[in-house]
Parts: structure tokens; sequence; C-alpha cells
């Protein structure tokens, strides 16, 4: 007999699990790859999996770490959305964005400019690269190409109209290919 105990049919580790998912809406593999890097971990346990000691100790962790984030996202009203979506920025942009373009014009690098933020270089260069970005307007369609298109054929150099850009032979020179 192990002296790391595992789950017994009377384990209550499958039925917290259940209780999470039924309320944050997060699949069984979501679940098992964020708590223990295994996408088929609730799927083994609830098929009878042994769960040793330091998983355990992970999947508490995990389920913590959750619900205080799920709290602090209620007390800030903002979404809960199943699965986990978008998370908010670590950063007040709209406060930042002025500051930053101010030491920008004042001749700052941007490695400089990061260093006074406390932030990673690469974050700023993203911030900036993204308000570079235009919006994305909506695609203008092309006019149709006219319905006949002046031609001179390349056999005999006689004009005529083709409905296509591809036709080069006037009817007479394909007749006779």
């Amino acid at each position: 007999m192990r002296d790391d105990p595992v789950s017994d049919p009377l384990d209550p580790l499958l039925g917290v699990i259940e209780a999470f998912l039924g309320e944050s809406g997060l699949s069984a593999s979501a679940f098992g790859l964020r708590a223990v890097n295994d996408p088929r971990f609730v799927h083994e346990v609830r098929a009878g999996r042994e769960v040793r000691r330091a998983t355990r100790a992970r999947v508490a962790a995990y389920l913590e770490a959750a619900r205080a984030m799920a709290a602090a996202e209620r007390r800030q009203d903002g979404p809960i959305t199943p699965g986990g979506g978008m998370r908010p920025s670590k950063y007040d942009w709209q406060r930042i964005d002025p500051q930053v373009d101010a030491m920008l014009a004042e001749g700052m690098r941007i490695v400089q400019v990061a260093r006074v933020l406390e932030m990673q270089a690469q974050t700023l260069r993203d911030r900036l690269s993204y308000r570079r970005r235009a919006p994305q307007r909506a695609r203008e369609r092309k006019p149709p190409p006219p319905a006949l298109i002046d031609r001179s054929c390349l056999n005999c150099r006689v004009g005529f109209q083709a409905p296509s850009p591809f036709l080069r032979l006037c009817p007479v020179c394909r007749a006779e290919c």
C-alpha cells in the first residue's frame, strides 16, 4: 500500500471539481490544462484515477486563485466569461499613453521609457505598434470589368472585342486553331 494516499470512491475532490466546472462554465479539458497541465485530468479522475497529494495541492491552489480572480472581477463589475476570455490589461493605458508620448518627444528611447514606467520594453513596443494600426475599414469593392474589351489579335493583328482579358485571338483565328 502507498503512503501517498489517493482518491477513494468517497473522495470529495471530484465533487469540488464538478461544482467549479458548473459555476465557471469551464470545460473539463480546459480545467485540467490550467490546473495541472493535463487536459485528460478530469476525465481520468471521473474514471477512477488516483490523485497524489502534490496534484491535490496544485488543484486546490488553482481553485483558490480562480475563485479569487472571479471575486475581484465581480467587485469591479467586470464580465466573467466562461472559458476565460481576454484578461483585463495590467496597465492603465489611458493614463500612461500621454506620459509615453511626452517622454518619446523628449528623445528618450523606448527601453528608457519602459524602465521609467517599470514595464517590459516589449510591452511598450507592442502598445506603440497597436496605436499605429489604422482601424479596419470595410473593403471597397472593385468596379466590375467592362463587358467587352478592345483587343488586337496576336495572330492576324485584326482588331476585335473580347468578353475576357484572356482572349487574345480573334474569333476567326480561334476557329482555325
